[in-house]
């Protein structure tokens, strides 16, 4: 007989609006995978001469189980269990804009169609194309971002004519705040150190919130904690399986 000291990695099945199953996708390795099964006493104590304050009987009265589970590697998946949201693919197709309509702030940016804006083929025209306004003059440009401003009078106007190409992006994006309720199933693929067997934890369902903020900017890695109640669905006997498979 061996002790446990387990490493592993966290799967999870997001739950669509629907109860559906969106497949089972890969988290985190898993910096905390606990599982608790609380109870309480109910005790019937004795009032008696020669043993008051003993207890005559003890009754433990289960509690659900809680799951809790921490993380230091951050991905779409996560971010949207995290921040309570949806998480949708992103896309932009590269291509090119050409004289589209756009209207600039002095010293103040606006938000253009696309974002990673080529290096070279800027233009930027009045209305009737009869001046080119020069970057860094008239205009500047923030290519990642997609922003522009006017830098000159003259590069202000709400007709202003501007062409422009832009490259390819992927990429998640996380609406967060979104989603009021997050189900699904967890699953704690696990090797036990000591033995080399393999521990399996299975929560066909549970619902996950985030136990604490998420820093993006504390100057170390950010780590993300959630924590669930395990549901006994129809037809089990509980609500989670741990499986131990020999070496």
């Amino acid at each position: 007989m061996s002790g446990i000291l387990c490493a592993g990695d966290v799967y999870f099945d997001r739950l669509d609006d629907a109860g559906q199953s969106t497949g089972i996708v890969y988290l985190f390795d898993a910096k905390k995978f606990a599982i608790t099964e609380p109870t309480q006493s109910v005790i019937r104590e004795s009032r008696g001469r020669d043993d008051y304050g003993q207890a005559k009987d003890v009754v433990y009265i289960k509690s659900p189980a809680t799951l809790a589970i921490e993380a230091d590697e951050v991905n779409a998946a996560v971010l949207g269990l995290a921040l309570m949201g949806d998480v949708a693919a992103l896309t932009q197709a590269d291509g090119t804009v050409t004289d589209a309509v756009v209207g600039l702030k002095l010293n103040a940016s606006v938000q253009l169609p696309h974002v990673n804006i080529n290096a070279v083929g800027v233009v930027l025209t009045n209305a009737a194309g009869d001046v080119t306004y020069v970057e860094g003059t008239d205009y500047s440009i923030n290519r990642r971002m997609g922003w522009m401003q006017g830098l000159s009078a003259g590069a202000v106007a709400t007709d202003n004519k501007l062409s422009y190409a832009y490259s390819e992006v992927t990429g998640s994006t996380v609406t967060g705040g979104s989603k009021p309720v997050i189900r699904g199933r967890v699953i704690l693929d696990g090797i036990n150190l000591a033995d080399q067997s393999l521990v399996i934890v299975d929560v066909p369902e549970t619902r996950l919130a985030p136990t604490g903020e998420l820093d993006f900017a504390s100057g170390a890695y950010a780590r993300v904690a959630l924590s669930g109640l395990p549901r006994t669905l129809p037809g089990q006997t509980g609500p989670y399986t741990v499986t131990l498979r020999a070496a």
